[in-house]
């Protein structure tokens, strides 16, 4: 989401700064803060909602193999003065072994969620920036920027936020 959010922001600083001529004209500019659509639309809530359940289902996951590792690593540490060399070398490679196994688990299920975030919200902006055009025409605005896409400061913008999350919400009854 953050990668599809930054290039949004890109896009709309491409737009700013290539219609920065015509603003001399006289020109209505509206902000939309997309960030905050995402969130509050309905859709962009039970997607969050489903995510924070899959990411809380993978913790507890990833947090079971790693209480077990640090049950056999104290395990290890009580009994490693009685084993011989050859177990306590296999006992260590066990160990170091579980120990990538977690870190490798975790690594996969941070890619996988990041994947799944994008997939979940990309539809959503895809239909927010659909309903951009006749909300702006609507408000006779002539160029909407993203709110956090680098603008400092900004006089007589019309913030399309709420109108748009509104428009959507309606949309996907």
């Amino acid at each position: 989401m953050k990668t599809f959010v930054q290039l949004i922001k890109g896009l709309s600083l491409t737009v700013l700064f290539s219609s920065l001529p015509l603003m001399a004209a006289n020109v209505k500019v509206g902000m939309v803060d997309l960030q905050k659509a995402l969130q509050e639309t309905k859709a962009g809530k039970a997607a969050k909602a489903s995510l924070e359940k899959e990411i809380t289902s993978r913790r507890t996951k990833v947090e079971k193999k790693r209480n077990a590792f640090e049950k056999l690593q104290q395990e290890y540490q009580k009994k490693s003065l009685v084993l011989s060399g050859d177990a306590r070398q296999k006992k260590e490679g066990e160990l170091q072994e579980m120990a990538m196994e977690i870190q490798k688990m975790m690594q996969e299920y941070d890619v996988e969620m990041r994947q799944k975030e994008v997939t979940a919200t990309k539809p959503i902006i895809e239909g927010l920036r659909d309903l951009l055009p006749a909300i702006s025409k609507e408000k006779k605005v002539d160029l909407v920027v993203e709110k956090n896409a680098g603008v400092l400061y900004a006089v007589d913008t019309t913030d399309l936020t709420d109108e748009l999350i509104k428009a959507y919400d309606k949309k996907s009854k």
